[in-house]
């Protein structure tokens, strides 16, 4: 028995033993071997895309299945295809998805794949945040008819629990950049430089803006996310946004997110997405609340 117990692959204790509440056995089966065969689909995905040029400043235009994109040289790419891949990634079924007239806040917005995407799902306006300046600039350009037309806000601050200034160490492409300490010694050998980022709160956006309503959140901003929902408490009481968290940067994110979304508003119900595997474990990649 022992000797049968060892001829099994690792992967298959897992999913046996170390699943989260959520990812029942059949859900996690069907999950793990739908990110199993992911290399496959961004293949397939790689041959409808095209790199038209790249400029001097080290940025290349990509043509793409949702339109032309403006990339950082060997840290864009990889990303829009990623989200084309998986355009579900950030919306769990019919309750946590971007609907039509919503007013969307992209924390981490990268080079715009996401927010595109909510614009084109019916989004009334979207509000999308990058912290690194080279990426932004991408962002600015995929957005500028967006922007011109008053649908984007673009801000130059990430979000955080507090309005101050952070260090943001930075290396290979955008995934690499982050301003959490716990992060950063994950992650060490990636990164090569640091710059000092302003950061402020999404209540201080929201009331900056003006918005009647703020009707979804999606965040992916490298293990800063416990950190940003905390200066999100009088957003999340008095509008109630749907959530998408990214939980899959900091091996203890699931509780803690878990455990800062109620404590802003506990009337918040989590959906279930998709289960991964993931710091040891069959967990979910991305936490949604209505």
């Amino acid at each position: 028995m022992i000797q049968q117990l060892i001829r099994v692959p690792r992967k298959c204790l897992t999913l046996l033993v170390g699943r989260e509440p959520g990812c029942g056995l059949a859900k996690a089966v069907g999950d793990v071997w739908h990110g199993h065969t992911r290399p496959q689909r961004v293949k397939a995905m790689q041959k409808r895309i095209r790199k038209l040029d790249c400029d001097e400043a080290e940025v290349e235009r990509w043509e793409t299945p949702l339109g032309e994109f403006f990339v950082p040289v060997g840290g864009g790419i990889d990303v829009v295809l990623s989200e084309l891949e998986d355009d579900d990634v950030y919306s769990a079924g019919g309750e946590a998805t971007v609907n039509s007239g919503d007013i969307v806040f992209d924390c981490g917005a990268h080079v715009g794949a996401f927010t595109r995407m909510a614009i084109r799902a019916g989004a009334k306006h979207v509000v999308a945040i990058e912290i690194t300046p080279s990426t932004r600039e991408c962002l600015e350009r995929n957005l500028s008819d967006e922007i011109a037309a008053g649908k984007v806000t673009v801000l130059d601050k990430g979000v955080w629990h507090s309005e101050q200034i952070l260090s943001l160490s930075t290396g290979m492409g955008a995934l690499s950049n982050t301003v959490v300490d716990q992060r950063k010694a994950d992650i060490q050998q990636n990164l090569t430089d640091s710059i000092d980022v302003p950061v402020t709160t999404i209540d201080n956006i929201a009331d900056q803006l003006g918005f009647d309503s703020v009707d979804f959140i999606k965040m992916d901003i490298e293990g800063a996310e416990r950190h940003a929902i905390q200066g999100a408490s009088q957003t999340l009481s008095k509008h109630k946004p749907k959530l998408a968290i990214a939980a899959y940067h900091l091996k203890d994110d699931r509780q803690e997110i878990r455990n800062a979304v109620l404590a802003q508003s506990a009337s918040y119900r989590e959906v279930y997405g998709r289960c991964v595997l993931q710091h040891g474990g069959v967990a979910f990649e991305t936490l949604f609340y209505v």
